[in-house]
């Protein structure tokens, strides 16, 4: 995947994967907290997506940090989802958010007016290889 991100911020506490984990009793895969690591609040040249024949724009990594300013934050988007099998880690302009499913690993996004949630076939690498 050739994507470079814009406005990245470091993840400054690995540990914060140990925190969700115990929280959800169940283990963050560790090719996400890869990705988490290297991409931080950073925003993706390549922004698009086709999602059920629509397309979608990916707004921002959410930032894992515990507190960052002027960025979407995960553990904002963790309590309003309110569901503890998936893992949102990115953000649209739109406030929707696209999400890990913990079960299978495949992303789903989460469209907040309609409190729809849609299962892509996407992995996380299949995921960041469709965006254009």
């Amino acid at each position: 995947m050739d994507i470079k991100w814009k406005y990245k911020i470091e993840l400054r506490n690995n540990n914060v994967f140990e925190k969700i984990e115990n929280e959800l009793k169940e283990k963050v895969p560790e090719e996400l907290k890869v990705f988490i690591r290297d991409a931080n609040a950073g925003i993706p040249d390549k922004d698009r997506i086709i999602i059920q024949g629509e397309e979608r724009v990916l707004g921002a990594i959410l930032s894992f940090n515990e507190i960052d300013e002027d960025v979407d934050m995960f553990n904002d988007a963790f309590q309003y989802l309110e569901k503890t099998d998936i893992l949102p880690f990115a953000i649209d302009p739109s406030g929707n958010y696209f999400c890990y499913a913990l079960k299978d690993g495949k992303i789903m996004f989460w469209n907040h007016e309609l409190d729809d949630l849609i299962k892509t076939e996407y992995t996380l690498n299949s995921f960041l290889e469709a965006l254009y």
